[in-house]
This record gives C-alpha cells, structure tokens and sequence, in this order.
C-alpha cells in the first residue's frame, strides 16, 4: 500500500490515498479473476476430453486371470469377487468438477469427498491431484477397444470411509451402466467368507 503526502490540504491526501488504494483493490480482483478463469479452463478442458466419467459412477474392476488371446475383450476384466463376497470393499467413485466422491458400492450411504485441487490431461491420461493424503493423485486412462479405464494412484490401497467402512482401490474402472456387460456382480450364494 502507498501513502502520498504533501503540504496540501487535508482532503486531498485523502483522496489521493484512497485512489491508490482503490487501484490496488482492483489490481487484485484482476488477478484473482484471471487464476479463477485459468483453473475454470483447466477443468473444463479435463472434464471435455474426459467427458464420459464425469458426473457417473465409476466401479472398480481387475482384470480376469483367466484369460487368454482368444477371450474377448469384455470378458477380460471383471468385479473382484473377494471384494464382493469376502471382504465387501467394492470401490465406486463418482468424478465431479470439483470433487471426487469415494464410496463402497454395496453401501453407497457412506461416502467420502476429496477436494480437487487440479487436473491435467497428458497424453491420453486424466492426471488428478486431490487434498487427501490417502489418494493424493489418479490417473486415468482409456484402455483400447473396451469401455474401460486404469486407475493409477499415489496413497494408500485401502481407503477409509467411516469407522466401519472402507474400500480397495481398484486397478481398473468401468462405468455402472455397463456392469452388466462385464458380467455384472456374482452371486455369494451361501458364502459365508
């Protein structure tokens, strides 16, 4: 802040001072506008190249071991039954502009929202920096011929979601509605894990 003064009268060292403070005022709501316009555009250029997992939930898959060249495409990834049936920790998460929601599937009451901090798009991978400690960054990318994403991450394997809750990060991610295309989830049947 500037202080101007002179042996004029009061008034106008008070006008003067006010001017500059008024133009700094306005220097730093420019700059504020601009940060806010550029993280604005970063965000929707992740959300227009990526649009197809924004705002859907996203469940967490692993590729099938038993595969084979001749399998097809769909049926090489699949719900982790031990995920399921075991240890019920199934992950689902729902990517919004600003917020990445974390939840076990067969509970989706109990959530958990991580802050965005930003997000770039490298190559053909959704890079996601977030506030958390447990999963600091994703990375998410297309797979080939088949509605499927990895999932890379920095954090932890197991996320907390409440006392009681908690889910495994999955290496793969597949949109809800295409569950069933993937053989949907298995039935536990008398399983008493």
């Amino acid at each position: 802040m500037f202080f101007i003064f002179s042996c004029k009268d009061k008034k106008q060292n008070e006008v003067s001072v006010s001017t500059i403070e008024a133009k700094i005022d306005t220097i730093n709501e420019e700059e504020l506008k601009k940060t806010e316009i550029t993280v604005d555009t970063i965000r929707k250029f992740c959300t227009e190249d990526f649009y197809e997992i924004f705002n859907t939930n996203l469940i967490g898959v692993e590729a099938s071991q038993e595969t084979d060249e001749e399998t097809p495409d769909y049926k090489r990834y699949a719900v982790d039954y031990a995920d399921v049936c075991y240890s019920s920790e199934l992950m689902a998460i729902k990517i919004e502009k600003e917020v990445i929601t974390i939840f076990n599937y067969q509970y989706p009451e109990k959530l958990k929202k991580i802050q965005i901090m930003d997000c770039e798009v490298i190559n053909d991978s959704l890079k996601i920096r977030t506030d958390s400690k447990e999963i600091s960054e994703i990375i998410i990318s297309k797979i080939k011929n088949v509605p499927v994403f990895s999932l890379t991450h920095e954090g932890e394997y197991v996320i907390e979601i409440s006392k009681t809750e908690r889910v495994r990060v999955s290496n793969f991610l597949i949109k809800e509605e295409n569950l069933e295309y993937f053989g949907g989830i298995r039935d536990c049947g008398d399983f008493e894990g």
